[in-house]
């Protein structure tokens, strides 16, 4: 498989987790008569459709070929019977293992007849398999053309999003769910709640930078940058939906800065990089470049406008190039590069749903007072 087919892959399990979540939350809020968030995680996807469909998908297009020279009611009747089959061992094998990790169900079918140990039942294997089978001719075709008309950066930028997305939330459950109790002592136990502290209970959707007291420190890092014309000038280009380039710098470096400084990296090549990640200055919307797609060429850009200005580490030239990884293909080469590329990625989807990380522009008006052009 190609890196086209592995992304399409991505995407297609996203889409297919999403539309589960969208039956399941429809169906309990509807027969518990109020919202309902069906799932394992706190997001609005069910993982368990996203495996069912792609395996699904997997098993059909190896044996399809041998279902041709047989009656066609007879092959959709061991089409359908495949399906439950394969839904029904995904969802016992799901449902043990959550029972065993977590001690808890997130489905009972212990009322239904001819259930098995309640994680499975004929009923809704059956529909299952019907549902499985609707999707190939009806719902497929349709996700399948909507990738095709996608453009491939785009692609990349969704899968790339949804992956990181799909861990942080996956991670962020267990660590609440988990009895640590029972697995670590005391003393173990604060040291794994310290260090995951660092990554996971910085709560970066909610943040509010006027609650965190690093304005001064974060400003030693960028006041040579953030007074320079050139920098200012981000702010006239238009970057995802309602924010500007500035401001969407801004919302990276920042937070970049944050985690890097809690992680003990180095905090200020994140700060610096991450303001000068996007500095290639033009309305990618409406300018042609004559070096290819703006996905695949900014960031070369953006460095070598970035040289002009200041003087540059490895560190920063690396956060600048790579950090459209992996439309870039080369991945980052520092720990930082990697963690502005993910902080890159959440930020401009936030933005890009309209969830600005609306803070930026009291950043900027404190670094502004601070420092004064």
């Amino acid at each position: 498989m190609n890196i086209i087919g592995l992304i399409n892959v991505i995407l297609c399990f996203t889409v297919y987790s999403f539309l589960g979540w969208m039956l399941e939350t429809a169906f309990k809020s509807i027969r518990g008569r109020q919202f309902v968030n069906s799932g394992f995680l706190n997001g609005p996807f069910i993982p368990i459709y996203g495996f069912g469909a792609i395996i699904v998908l997997l098993w059909l297009s190896i044996i399809n070929p041998m279902f041709l020279p047989i009656d066609p009611i007879l092959g959709l009747i061991i089409k359908v019977v495949i399906i439950i089959v394969l839904a029904t061992l995904l969802e016992y094998c799901s449902g043990a293992l959550l029972e065993t990790l977590f001690k808890r169900r997130w489905w009972d079918y212990s009322d239904e007849r001819f259930h098995i140990k309640g994680r499975v039942s004929l009923k809704y294997s059956i529909l299952w398999g019907i549902l499985g089978y609707s999707m190939l001719p009806v719902i497929h075709p349709l996700i399948m053309q909507g990738l095709g008309i996608t453009p491939i950066y785009w692609r990349y930028f969704l899968a790339v999003s949804a992956v990181v997305l799909l861990i942080l939330d996956s991670i962020h459950c267990v660590i609440f769910l988990l009895d640590l109790q029972k697995y670590f002592s005391a003393r173990h136990l604060n040291l794994w709640r310290d260090y995951f502290s660092k990554w996971f209970y910085i709560k970066i959707s909610n943040f509010t930078l006027n609650k965190l007291d690093g304005y001064a420190e974060y400003s030693t890092c960028v006041d040579d940058l953030i007074c320079h014309p050139t920098i200012q000038s981000m702010e006239q280009f238009r970057h995802h939906k309602n924010t500007n380039c500035l401001e969407h710098s801004l919302n990276v470096s920042y937070i970049s800065f944050v985690l890097c400084k809690a992680l003990n990296w180095n905090y200020k090549s994140a700060a610096r990089g991450g303001l000068l990640h996007d500095m290639f200055l033009y309305d990618w919307r409406t300018t042609t470049l004559n070096e290819g797609r703006h996905g695949f060429v900014h960031p070369k850009i953006a460095l070598d406008n970035a040289s002009v200005i200041a003087d540059i580490n490895n560190v920063e030239k690396d956060i600048i190039l790579k950090h459209m990884f992996p439309l870039t293909w080369q991945p980052p080469a520092y720990r930082e590069s990697l963690l502005v590329c993910l902080v890159d990625k959440y930020c401009a989807l936030r933005e890009g749903l309209g969830f600005n990380v609306s803070s930026s522009n009291v950043l900027y008006q404190e670094l502004l007072q601070n420092d004064p052009c």
